[in-house]
């Protein structure tokens, strides 16, 4: 059975997206040309890959071709080697190097149907993105295809639909939103992909259909040619953009260091060594050069990036998330692989303040709602979500939900309304879903008192956003609310997305609420 499942996520603010994005068009000849270099790059990668082959079979063989078997040893029909390719002078019509695409539907003989004109207004419709609706990121999987998707979300209408995808050439492990291009121009919509490969991309969201990245991070080394590599040399498992001081974008690797890119001069500037493959790279919320990091050697560490000097606490197990309490500027919380929650105050040393088995196996993530103090949301491999108070050392979870979405990978809680939750896993099924977490009595009860307060960096916007979640309108909010209304939606709506789902990575299973391709009527 092929794997579908969510693999990151994160959210990107209101008014962040350009209301009408841009969107590649060539021309026929563009395309062509397009079409014949793509075509001359897949014939260098087949011929770079039949040399690697018939260089590993000639080091397995020492220069000698083993025998077929006969007849005589009961293989009369040499089964053994039934699938093996044989060798000719014939081309190989299914080498990826013949695939070839027509410039237009119109010089395809398979295609009969040729393109409307009159569907351009409503394209235009599909892919409006108003300053009001929020979009969310998610690294898919699906078989063997690899994909960023990125889902309009809009909590008026209580309506999620997918707005448009990027394919890539590597499982995505990680994404982070950034909009910091370059010291001369104006805040951009960008995301950084970290993933398989050692290098990081970069696209930007404002752009639909597009072939490649804006740009990347990092260069893998050309032995044939003598160019050496650039950045990471492994897989980058970990993203964390600054947004204090804008240029700079940190990444984690299984390589086991830490590099602090230069988004103007789009090089490593800095290299932080660890001990194992780093999981985890944060920002702290408030201090310009601390930086978070965790490996899983069991390492928390507090990086002086300007010192290149850390503090260190050593968990028991492989620390597979972590993140700075925004809300006290000395704590940290760690997630490991036994299922432990952390917390540690970074002024002491070495020892946690105190832990708690949150979950019975594997707590793959963690993350902090951006305006309520203590609630914490835990996901785990074993199925279920949790949420804590963690003002104090909890003894037991506020309440816990299983989505059937299986093992649960990621959550972010949405940046403008801080009760909404994402959450992705591996149910090929049902992979990824919104959930209120006010829906839940619990919640409710414990949180609904409790003011809301902005402690994070707010970063530029490209358009004004009007503030569909102010604090003291959702504070009043909470107020009001009963626990005999009926469940709310986002900044309590009724009813609300809570059970907007995802199915497939093409996006095209939603809920009922799902008003067509483009959400519009």
């Amino acid at each position: 059975m092929d794997a579908c499942f969510v693999s990151c996520t994160t959210w990107i603010k209101k008014g962040a997206s350009k209301r009408q994005p841009d969107k590649v068009e060539l021309t026929k000849e563009e395309l062509a040309k397009v079409i014949e270099e793509t075509k001359g790059k897949l014939r260098d990668v087949e011929i770079d890959s039949a040399e690697e082959d018939e260089a590993k079979e000639a080091d397995n063989s020492n220069g000698d071709v083993a025998p077929r078997p006969s007849a005589a040893n009961g293989d009369a029909y040499d089964m053994e080697h039934y699938d093996d390719e044989e060798e000719g002078d014939g081309q190989n019509v299914l080498a990826l190097g013949q695939l070839a695409r027509y410039a237009s539907n119109a010089e395809d003989p398979y295609v009969t149907r040729q393109d409307s004109e009159d569907s351009d207004d409503s394209e235009a419709a599909d892919l409006e993105v108003r300053p009001d609706e929020n979009l969310i990121v998610s690294g898919q999987v699906d078989g063997d295809a690899s994909t960023i998707v990125f889902h309009v979300f809009n909590e008026e209408e209580g309506s999620m639909y997918v707005h448009h995808d990027i394919l890539l050439g590597s499982y995505p492990i990680c994404v982070e939103w950034l909009n910091y291009e370059s010291a001369q121009s104006p805040p951009a919509n960008l995301v950084a992909v970290g993933s398989m490969s050692s290098v990081i991309e970069v696209w930007d969201v404002d752009v639909v259909n597009s072939f490649e990245p804006a740009y990347k991070l990092g260069r893998r080394p050309k032995k044939k040619k003598g160019k050496p590599g650039l950045g990471h040399t492994d897989a980058v498992l970990s993203l964390a953009w600054n947004r204090h001081i804008g240029h700079v974008l940190a990444s984690g690797s299984a390589d086991e260091t830490v590099l602090l890119w230069d988004l103007e001069t789009r090089r490593p500037a800095t290299t932080l060594h660890c001990k194992e493959k780093v999981q985890t790279v944060t920002w702290h919320p408030r201090e310009l050069d601390q930086l978070l990091s965790a490996d899983c050697a069991g390492d928390v560490r507090v990086w002086q990036c300007q010192a290149e000097e850390s503090k260190r606490w050593r968990l028991a197990g492989e620390v597979e998330s972590a993140s700075w309490d925004h809300f006290n500027p000395t704590g940290v919380l760690a997630a490991t692989d036994d299922g432990k929650l952390h917390y540690i105050d970074t002024r002491s040393e070495k020892k946690t303040l105190w832990s708690v088995q949150a979950h019975e196996d594997a707590c793959t993530g963690l993350v902090l709602s951006p305006e309520v103090a203590g609630l914490l949301v835990t996901i785990s491999s074993d199925r279920t979500l949790k949420v804590w108070d963690v003002l104090d050392q909890p003894e037991q979870p506020v309440t816990q939900k299983e989505f059937k979405l299986g093992s649960l990978h990621c959550a972010a809680f949405c940046p403008d309304l801080p009760w909404m939750l994402c959450v992705g896993g591996d149910n090929k099924e049902n992979v990824f879903r919104l959930w209120d977490v006010r829906d839940s009595d619990e919640v409710r009860r414990r949180f609904g008192g409790r003011p809301l307060t902005r402690v994070l960096p707010e970063p530029e916007m490209t358009e004004a956003a009007p503030a569909a979640m102010e604090t003291e309108a959702a504070a009043a909010q909470l107020e009001e609310m009963s626990l005999e209304t009926a469940q709310p939606g986002p900044s309590g709506a009724t009813p609300g997305p809570s059970g907007a789902q995802l199915r497939t990575t093409t996006g095209k299973k939603l809920n009922k609420r799902h008003k067509g391709k483009g959400g519009r009527r």
